[in-house]
């Protein structure tokens, strides 16, 4: 069954709960906020990285 959901958001998405389940794990269940969980990937990048 199709998502519907582009490469791109599927791999947002699975990033993103990643994260959210990091928080929780890191912070416990009263702390992280959709912004606490956001941080890292801030510093993330989904493209491609080119080699020099």
């Amino acid at each position: 069954m199709a998502s519907g959901r582009t490469f791109t958001e599927n791999a947002r998405r699975a990033q993103i709960v990643d994260l959210a389940v990091t928080a929780l794990a890191t912070l416990g269940y009263r702390q992280p906020s959709i912004a606490r969980i956001a941080e890292p990937a801030t510093t993330f990048s989904l493209a491609p990285r080119s080699t020099p």
